[in-house]
């Protein structure tokens, strides 16, 4: 009964803080940095996954931009040099090149000897590779969605510590006991959240545009098959 007791007190006194915390912001206009910092030291790693998600989410959609543009206007000119039954220099320019479909015409090209089995292996190996250059990004951005909400909730239980061991060491159920408590493990869930769910929209994204590549590097090995068996 004292238990149940101090806990109707506590959640009585944490609503009456969070009716003076949303009447004393507004009036005050605390700064986003201000709450930030009350969020903690949880906020440090928050904030540090917030950058990489941004940095890795830009730098790959940057990246695939790029390659759905290069690769085709490369990948026209091997064509048409096989075409040209010129497959020196069709292989020299996958040597050469950056492309995500460069491994698999340098082993089409290189195997086109083969039986036609062995050459899908190769192929298929180096498709493979390819696919996990691409697929890499997302995989972090998809750790970063999981970790974040989990890291944002850490932060709210150390903000109902936080409240119960003022509670303790002042033995006073007030609101300037309990306040900072509350903010930290307020502003910990939303930024956690926050990060979380831009994470997993950025994960979302980017896993269609590799599905895309996928389906355009297996349509690309499809005709330098084609090429290749009918020369």
């Amino acid at each position: 009964m004292v238990f149940a007791s101090i806990l109707l007190q506590a959640s009585s006194a944490t609503v009456a803080a969070a009716q003076s915390v949303a009447q004393n912001v507004a009036p005050n206009h605390v700064s986003i940095f201000t709450l930030l910092v009350k969020g903690g030291w949880i906020m440090i790693p928050l904030l540090l996954l917030f950058v990489l998600m941004i940095f890795i989410a830009t730098d790959s959609w940057v990246a695939m931009r790029r390659m759905a543009t290069g690769d085709d206007r490369w990948f026209v000119g091997v064509i048409k040099s096989l075409r040209a039954g010129d497959y020196d220099k069709a292989l020299d320019s996958a040597k050469r090149s950056g492309s995500s479909l460069a491994g698999i015409t340098r082993a089409g090209i290189e195997g086109r000897s083969l039986p036609q089995a062995q050459l899908e292996e190769d192929m298929q190996v180096e498709a493979r590779q390819a696919i996990a250059k691409l697929d890499a990004p997302v995989g972090y951005l998809s750790m970063i969605a999981s970790i974040a909400p989990m890291l944002g909730f850490l932060g709210t239980i150390f903000g109902v510590i936080k409240i119960f061991i003022t509670i303790s060491a002042t033995n006073e159920l007030s609101i300037s006991s309990i306040s900072d408590g509350l903010y930290q493990k307020m502003i910990c869930s939303a930024v956690g959240l926050t990060v979380g769910i831009l994470a997993y929209c950025a994960y979302w994204l980017l896993g269609r545009q590799v599905d895309k590549r996928i389906l355009y590097m297996d349509m690309c090995s499809n005709m330098l098959l084609k090429e290749l068996k009918g020369n």
